[in-house]
């Protein structure tokens, strides 16, 4: 943080401040006390397992200026601003550091594709600015404001990333990034037990732009016909590889090893690309991500540079030779969506193909149906289909009960080549297969 005091941070989260505290300056505010550092204001907030009160003195000690808390605990020496709702009053400080701030921020939203998106934005945008983007997929009510206090003296940029899941919850967030540019996915079947319907997801997403200037730049993805189809205040720019857009995708090629290359083209011009890594969804995220930049009037050589930079985070399609096969490590999330274009992107690379398909969470509508369009896609690939989980046994295929019955039975049906697709919702714990993998075929 910038140009912050204790001062500032007690009128902004509309608590009391219990103890008497000198008015330090304040470089940032924090939930975990191993992050404190002097300037550093501990927030504690109350988790399943642990009660961040209990570590407000570990955290004064450690320089916090004061701490945010619902109480003060018996025999507690930190100055503690006292606040109903801890995470209420995080929200409410950010709002108003966010409206003191002059540097673009970036906001990603959308049904997929948000965290990969941001991370190929920030590689880009980091060719010529010190940016701050979310860490992981910290995109809440909580995460959100967090990112946002991590923006301080020298950060010239910020790529924050929106998720939501219910009506309602982006305005919140929304209210405390307010984007000068907004980047729009697409509009899928996810959180749709709670938005109802793809056009439910569209409501609730484009909250955001009530929380945009007027001035602000909306950056829209044209393959989806809810996006390309949405009227919009702020000045509109396309990306695609389909539709007529005002930045395009052409000539995509799988490059040996994964990797993919591409002529980007349009009111961009032409710029030749390669990705070290691979599928239509990187496609996608690299047209954002070069969207944004030319509207921050970075120059062709710093975007292919940064798209060069760009590396897969976590379990999100990452390719890992392993012995003989070849993983494609896709597990940290799924939707029907997100799930169809992973196979079709798998489909692509070279060897026999194996699909390991788990179930998909939070969805509406006939759940069992879009499990088994999944299921049909990985047929129609003439992928092997195995499948884990109480819904995904209707994808048809090679069902599984649990992990462990599946990975007892994978070398089996493994050969030399292949590649295999890992992919469910994150709470199936589809990494262990990963792990499994990795630990079989790199003992061989």
């Amino acid at each position: 943080m910038k140009n912050m005091s204790v001062k500032d941070i007690l009128e902004y989260s509309g608590g009391t401040m219990q103890q008497p505290c000198p008015n330090k300056a304040v470089l940032g505010i924090v939930r975990d006390n191993r992050e404190v550092a002097p300037g550093i204001i501990f927030a504690a907030i109350k988790g399943a397992k642990t009660d961040g009160h209990d570590y407000i003195n570990s955290a004064y000690a450690a320089g916090a200026p004061c701490c945010i808390g619902t109480h003060v605990p018996e025999g507690t020496k930190a100055p503690v601003i006292v606040v109903p709702d801890v995470e209420a009053a995080l929200l409410k400080i950010a709002e108003k550091y966010r409206a003191k701030l002059s540097i673009p921020i970036i906001g990603i939203t959308g049904s997929s594709g948000k965290t990969t998106t941001k991370e190929m934005t920030a590689a880009v945008l980091e060719q010529k600015y010190i940016t701050v983007k979310t860490e992981k997929n910290y995109n809440n009510s909580l995460g959100v404001p967090l990112t946002m206090f991590r923006i301080g003296k020298d950060t010239e940029a910020a790529v924050v990333e929106l998720g939501i899941s219910h009506f309602g919850d982006m305005h919140e967030i929304g209210a405390v990034a307010a984007p000068d540019i907004a980047v729009f996915t697409n509009i899928g079947r996810s959180h749709t037990d709670n938005l109802q319907d793809q056009d439910g997801v569209l409501i609730a997403k484009t909250e955001l732009l009530e929380h945009m200037p007027k001035c602000g730049t909306v950056i829209i993805n044209a393959d989806d016909k809810r996006l390309n189809s949405l009227v919009i205040n702020q000045k509109k720019l396309s990306y695609g590889i389909n539709s007529d857009a005002d930045i395009k995708a052409e000539e995509i090629k799988a490059l040996p090893g994964g990797g993919t290359s591409f002529v980007i083209s349009g009111k961009i011009g032409t710029i030749s690309v390669s990705i070290p890594a691979y599928g239509r969804h990187l496609v996608y995220a690299t047209l954002a991500a070069a969207a944004v930049a030319h509207e921050l009037k970075m120059t062709a050589e710093q975007i292919k540079k940064g798209i060069s930079a760009y590396c897969p985070e976590g379990s999100r399609a990452r390719l890992i030779k392993a012995g003989d096969v070849l993983i494609i490590d896709d597990a940290y999330n799924a939707n029907p969506d997100s799930m169809q274009m992973s196979i079709a992107s798998a489909s692509a690379l070279p060897g026999r193909f194996l699909c390991i398909l788990g179930d998909m969470f939070g969805l509406g509508g006939d759940v069992e149906q879009q499990h088994r369009e999944c299921g049909e896609a990985a047929k129609k690939a003439g992928a092997m289909l195995l499948t884990v989980g109480e819904v995904s046994k209707c994808m048809g295929g090679m069902h599984f009960s649990c992990i462990e019955d599946l990975t007892e039975k994978l070398p089996e049906l493994i050969m030399p080549g292949d590649k295999i697709l890992i992919k469910a919702s994150h709470a199936m714990e589809f990494d262990k297969i990963t792990d499994f993998l990795l630990k079989y075929y790199g003992n061989k």
